[in-house]
């Protein structure tokens, strides 16, 4: 996980997806471990998904130029 990270911060994850969708970075340990303070309304998986969809996007962007 330190170095999925590692190359988030190199694209700019805080502030490119994290600011513009409204969610906090994550942590190392936050898909391994079970967090009980975790808001209902958002899981591990649709947080999952949004990144994922975030990062194919990235490749779309740099298509279309």
């Amino acid at each position: 996980m330190d170095d999925i990270i590692e190359k988030l911060q190199l694209l700019e994850y805080k502030a490119k997806f994290c600011k513009t969708r409204g969610h906090k970075p994550v942590s190392r340990t936050f898909f391994a471990v079970k967090q009980e303070t975790a808001e209902p309304s958002e899981t591990k998986v649709q947080y999952m998904v949004e990144l994922c969809y975030w990062l194919m996007s990235l490749g779309y962007e740099d298509s279309q130029r």
